[in-house]
């Protein structure tokens, strides 16, 4: 990251100086360019101006390639924007955009749809998109290379959002409510609220403080950490469990 002022700039380069440190960086037809808190133009910017350059190294270039340029103001926007859930409005959703209705605090925001965003209206997860214009829903954001912000999930209520941010993390911490059979699996009531159960993978690795314990040290009522991963047939299943040490056995 690149914070200074704007030096110049041309077709294929921009001059940013910070102190008496002048760097110059290549721009691409990738660049992203962010003026007022909205998508802007290079033209829109003006010499001396404070911008934050978000660069990348690439071997290609022989300079730092320009991912995106905003001025201060939209890059801590742009940062909230990417990280925090929020309750907005739809104004526009199609198959690949979702478009909010303006606020007193917050401007329209274009959010980027993909094939792995998720969707939870009425308490459950969804396979396709429920919402229509005029809805007021919960968004679960990331960084995208497209628009600049896309959509992880979306959901009628912030606790279903907090439960499908749970199902894409690949940690879950929770407590045991089921142990199964063979093939082993469990079942947990995890800390948002959700209860899933867990496949797990043939070389599991369970671990009780330092020592390594089988599968079947599992407990109902043990509060666990669950890592996942994808096996080779591309589904996720569990390979590592930490046992709380409220609930490790003592030799």
């Amino acid at each position: 990251m690149l914070t200074g002022r704007l030096a110049l700039v041309s077709p294929q380069l921009l001059t940013v100086t910070t102190g008496k440190t002048s760097t110059q960086v290549s721009i691409t037809t990738k660049t992203r360019w962010w003026r007022s808190r909205t998508p802007s133009q290079p033209e829109a910017f003006q010499q001396n101006q404070l911008v934050v350059v978000h660069v990348r190294h690439l071997r290609s270039h022989p300079t730092p390639v320009a991912v995106e340029v905003a001025d201060a103001a939209s890059w801590r926007w742009l940062v909230i924007i990417r990280k925090t859930a929020m309750d907005l409005t739809i104004a526009h959703i199609g198959s690949t955009t979702l478009t909010t209705v303006p606020t007193t605090t917050m401007p329209a925001i274009t959010y980027e749809i993909t094939p792995r965003t998720k969707w939870g209206n009425d308490g459950n997860e969804v396979p396709a998109n429920p919402f229509v214009a005029g809805d007021k829903v919960w968004i679960l954001p990331r960084s995208s290379a497209a628009l600049g912000v896309a959509v992880r999930a979306v959901a009628d209520t912030r606790q279903m959002l907090m439960i499908l941010k749970e199902r894409l993390a690949p940690v879950i911490h929770g407590r045991v409510i089921a142990v199964g059979a063979l093939p082993r699996s469990f079942e947990v009531s995890t800390v948002a609220g959700d209860k899933r159960t867990l496949v797990c993978s043939s070389n599991l690795l369970v671990l009780n403080g330092k020592r390594t314990e089988t599968w079947n040290v599992l407990r109902v009522g043990m509060q666990v950490v669950a890592r996942l991963h994808r096996d080779e047939l591309g589904k996720r299943v569990v390979w590592k469990i930490t046992i709380d040490a409220r609930h490790r056995y003592k030799r």
